[in-house]
């Protein structure tokens, strides 16, 4: 690797733990409104499963940690020259909500 060049991998460093208390918090407070809000519904429509979409929030709650932990290893300065894309991609994302969305 050139001198030049920073490593897309960096070494660990200490977390910042506040922002991962605040980041659990957040999670756990999701989850009980989740399930506070659709106990009832999917108690009816899920064959008695009244826990069906807590454990769906758990779920994704773990692969967002999962996905975190996993980031916090990448350098994200070495993401600054694909930021145009990203931005590009968003907004035509966005802009397909409105044609293939579903409406509510």
């Amino acid at each position: 690797m050139p001198a030049n060049q920073e490593p897309l991998i960096r070494v660990k460093r200490g977390a910042d733990i506040p922002f991962l208390v605040i980041v659990i918090l957040l999670l756990l407070i999701g989850t009980v409104m989740v399930f506070s809000a659709s106990y009832a519904y999917a108690k009816e429509f899920f064959d008695g499963d009244s826990y069906y979409y807590a454990r769906k929030q758990i779920a994704w709650a773990c692969v967002s940690l999962l996905s975190l932990y996993i980031f916090t290893f990448i350098d994200y300065s070495r993401l600054r020259a694909w930021t145009i894309l990203y931005s590009v991609v968003s907004f035509v994302l966005l802009v397909l909500v409105l044609f293939i969305g579903k409406k509510v």
